[in-house]
């Protein structure tokens, strides 16, 4: 996907549009981010990359 189709596609709703574009700015920082629709709403997980038992994921 281009960046102005994904920018629209977030926009729109889109999950997996939203967690490109925020992995994109997470990931160098070794934080991945999931997004997913449920119950209508888009809802997120972000999480570090590494396994650590000792960081938690962040939802709402």
């Amino acid at each position: 996907m281009t960046q102005p189709n994904l920018l629209e596609l977030a926009k729109q709703g889109d999950a997996q549009a939203i967690a490109s574009l925020m992995n994109r700015q997470l990931q160098p920082k070794g934080i991945t981010a999931k997004v997913a629709l449920k119950d209508a709403c888009d809802n997120a997980r972000i999480c570090p990359s590494t396994k650590s038992a000792s960081l938690g994921c962040i939802s709402p």
